[in-house]
């Protein structure tokens, strides 16, 4: 036990007499680099081009909404004709879903063009009552809900083969109509008020 306490005394005398280099990594100031606050790392976090790596080591994505590999509006089109491809197959789930798909394109595509936040499932209903609301079209919101229905129709196989066909037939007036709305509200109209969500499903 006495020879256990020895050894343990002469290891932290070692220690302590050791330089101070040796027990800890230099710091920014002892290698010669320039201080760096936490909230400066932060910024230069921020500051990093995406899809490299920041400061800390971390993937750091600049742009809040990064674009689309295809723009929307690309994709909207190509979904809408894959709908009716797949009802024509009998694969009703696909057909609902590539139907709503491409509404829900539509609108990102407007969203994005008039920097409009657009990044819930929430903001596209906001967005088609928006619309709704400055262009005057009340078609719109009715068709919107009925895209909404072939979404909820993907998950719960509801709807038979006629009754899809009315919804893809909504979806298919819905587009121009969208399109149509966001020429005539002009170039810089208000953006959609987030904080009404919870109404927005009233028919404008």
């Amino acid at each position: 036990m006495q020879g256990s306490l020895v050894q343990d005394a002469g290891f932290l005398a070692r220690i302590i007499a050791a330089p101070a280099a040796s027990r800890h990594p230099p710091t920014q100031a002892e290698a010669g680099a320039t201080p760096t606050s936490p909230s400066a790392m932060r910024v230069n976090d921020r500051q990093a081009p995406r899809g490299r790596l920041g400061e800390m080591g971390v993937s750091v994505m600049v742009n809040a909404q990064p674009k689309p590999i295809e723009d929307h509006a690309v994709h909207s089109d190509r979904l809408i004709r894959h709908a009716w491809e797949q009802l024509e197959q009998g694969d009703r789930l696909q057909a609902s879903e590539k139907a709503w798909g491409a509404v829900a394109h539509a609108l990102k595509d407007i969203a994005a063009r008039r920097g409009w936040r657009n990044r819930a499932h929430t903001h596209n209903e906001v967005i088609a009552v928006h619309l709704a609301k400055l262009s005057g079209d009340e078609r719109i919101f009715p068709l919107y809900q009925t895209a909404e229905m072939l979404h909820r129709n993907y998950y719960e196989d509801w709807k038979g083969e006629a009754a899809l066909r009315m919804g893809l037939e909504s979806v298919a007036e819905l587009l121009p109509r969208l399109a149509g709305a966001d020429q005539l509200i002009g170039a810089a109209p208000p953006a959609p008020d987030y904080s009404e969500q919870s109404r927005a499903r009233r028919r404008p």
